[in-house]
């Protein structure tokens, strides 16, 4: 299982987010301690994806757009 190190996070060369359902407290705390961009997942819990399918692929898709709109 990755290790949740802030060092390692901040030597990624590729964009890094971090997704997390409203109910779930322990990577919320985790993505805090990182530092990274955060997206909360309304009425989600650690399985977020199916939990809100809906709000997770929002999510997604707003980071992507992100960097597909700055590259046009």
């Amino acid at each position: 299982f990755p290790s949740h190190d802030k060092y390692e996070t901040a030597q990624l060369t590729v964009p890094f987010h971090y997704l997390s359902g409203e109910r779930d407290t322990k990577f919320q705390a985790i993505a805090r301690e990182l530092g990274a961009p955060y997206h909360l997942i309304p009425d989600a819990g650690h399985n977020a994806h199916r939990d809100n399918p809906d709000a997770f692929a929002a999510c997604i898709t707003s980071v992507l757009r992100q960097y597909t709109e700055e590259k046009a």
